[in-house]
């Protein structure tokens, strides 16, 4: 230290073998360059891109996670299909509309309830028994189809019951990216997610309709094709369900404060309200829902009466 004109100042030059002993480097007046591989490591692009799956349960996460939105947009394709089948002729639109009413509705108001829950429960847990519903009620839809007993109701509470269990799903599964990659990984963990569910939308809906007219061919009734391919749906919640177990058991309940569901579901919407990004955010993330979905739905009317496409495959190609 040097004293000058009744100042403090530091001489880094004495002080740098102190730094230097220390893992540290004396300031010189310039602020760090930070690259890339400053954040994610050496390597590749390719590496670096996949940099979150080098953490073990972040992998596991990861392919529980694809395996269970292909099962999901697969179904979507199915649901169509099934219900285009068994809704009386001349009442098709409405039977089709009906059904998605019936696996949508609880996404809007359950929901919300879901991230309370998210918040007070083991993530872990809550994934496992959502995805193990999801598994069951596909397996009952399997065996009502290839049994010939499956009827238009029927699909209508079953598939209110799967937009149930998904709305509970969903926001366990958003929280629990953070738990388990560093926080210098996060926004690639949450990338390589989402590029993950958008690469389901594309693949489920194309498989899931090329599958149903070969597989009819050893199915019972109508319907066997969509019967066989709800089994490997099944199949597909079963792995996902598999892979959370992978996941540490510990750490993956939030603290949450002491207030019951609705106060808390208030809460809610006040911060949201109160947050201009946030509410941005949300209205953009509806925009999409509400004027798209409404065509999805009538997309097999518009594959087999439009432009002539029977059977699955067109509709999944549609949807694609």
């Amino acid at each position: 230290m040097v004293r000058s004109g009744g100042a403090c100042t530091l001489n880094f030059d004495a002080l740098a073998p102190a730094f230097r002993a220390a893992g540290r480097r004396p300031r010189t007046g310039r602020p760090p360059v930070i690259r890339s591989h400053d954040t994610y490591g050496p390597g590749n692009a390719l590496q670096r891109t996949l940099s979150s799956l080098q953490e073990r349960e972040f992998a596991w996460y990861f392919g529980g996670n694809t395996a269970f939105f292909m099962a999901m947009q697969m179904q979507f394709v199915l649901r169509a299909l099934l219900a285009y089948d068994l809704a009386p002729e001349g009442e098709k639109a409405a039977g089709l509309g009906l059904v998605t009413l019936g696996a949508a509705a609880p996404m809007i108001f359950v929901a919300p309830v879901g991230g309370l829950i998210a918040d007070r429960v083991n993530k872990r847990t809550l994934l496992i028994v959502t995805q193990s519903a999801a598994a069951i009620i596909s397996l009952l839809t399997t065996f009502l189809i290839l049994t010939d007993l499956m009827e238009y109701w029927y699909l209508f509470v079953l598939s209110f019951w799967a937009g149930t269990i998904f709305s509970l799903n969903m926001p366990a599964r958003q929280a629990l990216v953070p738990l388990l990659v560093p926080q210098h990984k996060l926004m690639n963990a949450v990338s390589l997610q989402m590029s993950g569910m958008n690469l389901t939308r594309i693949v489920a809906p194309a498989l899931a309709g090329i599958l149903v007219a070969p597989l009819g061919i050893i199915g019972v009734g109508e319907s066997g094709g969509l019967g066989w391919v709800y089994l490997l749906t099944s199949i597909l919640f079963t792995v996902a369900v598999a892979s959370e177990f992978r996941l540490p058991p510990h750490g993956m309940q939030a603290e949450s404060e002491e207030e019951n569901f609705i106060q808390g579901l208030v809460g809610g919407f006040r911060y949201v309200i109160a947050t201009p990004v946030i509410l941005m955010l949300l209205l953009a993330g509806m925009l999409m829902p509400f004027f798209a979905f409404p065509v999805q739905v009538m997309l097999p009317i518009f594959a087999e009466e439009v432009f002539g496409l029977t059977g699955g495959t067109g509709f999944g190609l549609l949807m694609a």
